[in-house]
């Protein structure tokens, strides 16, 4: 569930600056496995891969059971639901414990509880009716009843007649005390989809797997009592006022009903996602559908919505940023929004309609996707619209804008088109072999266009001439391409775990890197200055690499959702992701990522040295590098050489560069905000009184065995340094509380060297 404050409100996942979107009740995974309310309203169980108690008030995560389930069963009491996967499990509400897990014979599909919960009536995969001491989970009588499998069920509140539906659409009256004799009175009726049995026992509505017509029949004769306009219903269900006849239509819509007069009370369509599940709170006031892995609720009998139903649903397939950074474009196949990022608020909807392999300029002005038998072009700050005509037998299943948007690629099964822009003539048309297009990507100067397969290919061709310039197969599936902000790498998935780095000049594999994702790589992105590339995995989580050092420096887990669409911000300190609920969030690189200090002070000063235009860099350059969440960075440039401050919350960290005849001179200087804050005694009597107390004391004793090995460590770390810039003369010491290394050198460093020094500092300090 979505993380929550003390007080119950909602807040973000750890690195998370902003949501675009509701915060709606979140599941761990999708919620396929049903829902029911227990205990006087007040706690909601959702089953699917994990059941969960949910607060019926706040949405808030009260319990997680990490075992899969499905059909929870709640006793008459309340206090206590049985769920089934391969075993029968009942779970007490009130100290939230596991009361009986007991294996049974064949699978259990689906619980009822009886005779003042003192028995459990099951159905199981092999058409098996089996009553169950709800105490001990022990078998007191069992009866197959059909030769498939039993999908339904439900007991009259007096408990003397139980109802199953079979697969195969019957549905079978049984009296419960004689479960092994021969049936007597109605027993049912074939062609039945769905059932309900009132709360009163005395009738039950039927959906019919044919036929436009809803009956409600008597439980005792099987005579029609009323009759309901209205076709193809999966699941039925009365309000427990008697009310109301809830159904779930084979369009995933929830429809309510006045089943007395035959009225239609309201229809509830949720674009995108559908219901997978739904229940009626005790007292017949709310309604809860499980979306995907959400939750959606309105209130009965008006079927008003209540707060997080709003906003877009589904996968978000898409997320983009203006070239400004200040708004983000979200999209799926229905719905595509444009959103504020700093404040997280909507503030334009397009047009509801379907739209297939939607694409957004890297630019962030301009949107195409494939709308019957043409591409629809539109830009998104006027919303003016133009359409590019496809061939009768073409079906795209991909798109790209190039990044001066004068270019689209259309690909399908079988080809890919580079098409020129306005006009849409045909510039070449690329063949791929057969295989099944996943991904096309323009690199950033619009030379060459890339694209990977589903039998592990990976192709590149020049866009001016339509030739192969780079080609790759590997025996995994490959499903995305990302080329570097200077076109020297291509990074592309393996179909696993791994993710492979092709240099493209000489066309050798020169890295593969194990980003520990059992479930595969959903996609690729190069932030702007190509330093970092972010990795979305299937499984849920986006990882951070550094592409020099190849290693991990920083994870988002959006947990309990999935992500489904990265985006860098165009200044590399944001990352906007698009979720499996419709709702996005945005993520503080700077924060995830713990080089994102070093990197920012190694760029300043490098900027800081170059001798060209050095006001405008200074202006323009080292003030942007800086991390937001330092309070504090300066340069100093004089004749003498280049001094960078930068101050953080816990360090001061000054990097000098002096000249030293033909050499220069690098100082590293670090030193705690405490320390530099601590105050001295002014009178001389004082400090000297100050020095003899503390000398002789414990504390001190301990403070500076501490300092020695400290100071050890630092001198190891400059040593190793100092042979990696392969310094001439180098001096490491601890100084007053401050951490000094000084090491000369015949030339300045490169910005990845001087990245690993200050990153060792920091880390060591």
């Amino acid at each position: 569930m979505t993380k929550t404050t003390p007080n119950g409100e909602p807040s973000l996942p750890d690195g998370a600056l902003q949501r675009l979107g509701p915060t709606r009740w979140r599941c761990t995974g999708t919620i396929d496995g049903g829902l029911a309310f227990a205990d006087d309203d007040r706690r909601i169980i959702a089953c699917g891969r994990a059941t969960q108690i949910l607060d019926a008030e706040s949405g808030m995560a009260l319990v997680t059971i990490n075992h899969r389930s499905r059909r929870p069963a709640v006793s008459q009491d309340g206090q206590s639901f049985a769920t089934a996967y391969f075993r029968f499990q009942r779970w007490s509400l009130a100290g939230e414990e596991l009361m009986v897990s007991e294996d049974l014979p064949s699978l259990p599909r689906c619980f009822a509880f009886m005779r003042r919960d003192e028995q459990l009536l099951a159905g199981t995969q092999e058409g098996d009716l089996v009553i169950v001491n709800s105490a001990t989970g022990k078998i007191e009588s069992s009866d197959r009843i059909c030769l498939d499998r039993i999908e339904a069920l439900a007991v009259t509140p007096n408990g003397q007649r139980a109802l199953a539906l079979t697969g195969e659409g019957r549905l079978l009256v049984r009296a419960t005390a004689q479960l092994g004799a021969r049936p007597k009175g109605w027993t049912g009726e074939d062609g039945i989809a769905a059932f309900a049995l009132s709360p009163d026992g005395t009738k039950v509505a039927l959906s019919p797997m044919s036929g436009n017509q809803l009956r409600i029949v008597a439980t005792r004769t099987g005579e029609t009592m009323h009759i309901i306009d209205h076709a193809h219903v999966a699941r039925l269900s009365f309000t427990p006022d008697d009310e109301l006849l809830v159904g779930r239509d084979w369009d995933d819509a929830l429809v309510l009903w006045d089943w007395r007069k035959n009225g239609l009370v309201a229809c509830i369509e949720i674009p995108d996602v559908g219901t997978s599940a739904f229940a009626i709170s005790r007292d017949s006031h709310k309604l809860c559908a499980a979306a995907g892995a959400s939750l959606l609720s309105w209130h009965l009998p008006d079927a008003v919505p209540l707060a997080g139903n709003e906003g877009p649903h589904g996968d978000m397939t898409l997320v983009a940023w203006s070239s400004d950074g200040d708004q983000i474009i979200t999209a799926n196949d229905d719905d595509c929004r444009i959103w504020n990022a700093g404040t997280g608020v909507e503030q334009h909807q397009l047009e509801p309609e379907e739209r297939r392999a939607v694409h957004v300029s890297p630019r962030g002005t301009r949107m195409a996707w494939v709308s019957d038998e043409a591409v629809v072009l539109e830009q998104l700050a006027s919303h003016q619209r133009e359409q590019i005509g496809l061939d009768d037998n073409e079906q795209p299943s991909q798109l790209a804008l190039s990044h001066h948007e004068r270019l689209l690629a259309v690909g399908g099964s079988l080809f890919i088109e580079i098409r020129e822009l306005p006009s849409g003539r045909k510039l070449h048309d690329l063949r791929i072999g057969g295989d099944r297009l996943d991904m096309v990507r323009f690199s950033a100067d619009d030379t060459m266009v890339a694209a990977s397969t589903r039998e592990g290919r990976v192709w590149v061709w020049d866009v001016a001439g339509g030739k192969v310039r780079f080609k790759s197969h590997k025996p995994e599936e490959a499903r995305c391409v990302a080329f570097s902000p200077d076109g020297r790498w291509l990074a592309c998935d393996s179909g696993a775990r791994n993710v492979y780095l092709w240099d493209l000049a000489s066309g050798k594999l020169v890295a593969q890197l194990d980003g520990e994702c059992s479930a595969g790589t959903r996609d690729l992105v190069f932030s702007p200055d190509g330093m970092l590339l972010a990795q979305l995995a299937w499984s849920r989580d986006v990882t951070l690499w550094d592409v020099e050092n190849r290693d991990i420096v920083g994870r988002f887990d959006p947990s309990p959702d999935h992500s489904t669409a990265i985006g860098f911000s165009p200044d590399g300190t944001r990352l906007a992701t698009g979720n499996e609920s419709g709702v996005a969030l945005i993520w503080d690189v700077l924060a995830a990522d713990r080089r994102a200090p070093a990197r920012a002070l190694a760029q300043a000063l490098c900027h800081a040295l170059s001798r060209d235009d050095r006001d405008e860099r200074r202006s323009q350059s080292v003030y942007r590098a800086a991390p937001k969440q330092h309070e504090h960075t300066s340069v100093w440039l004089d004749t003498s050489g280049t001094q960078v401050t930068v101050q953080d919350e816990v360090l001061l960290l000054t990097v000098a560069v002096g000249r030293r005849g033909d050499d220069l001179r690098l100082t590293l200087t670090v030193i705690e905000r405490a320390a530099a804050a601590t105050e001295m005694p002014h009178s001389w009597l004082a400090r000297a009184s100050r020095w003899w107390v503390a000398r002789f004391s414990a504390e001190d004793r301990a403070r500076r065995r501490r300092a020695e090995a400290q100071a050890e460590t630092w001198r190891e770390v400059a040593r190793t340094e100092a042979k990696e810039l392969g310094c001439a003369n180098w001096h490491a010491d601890i100084e007053g509380g401050r951490l000094v290394a000084s090491f000369t050198v015949s030339s300045p460093p490169e910005a990845d060297r001087l990245e690993q020094l200050v990153d060792a500092i920091l880390h060591t300090s």
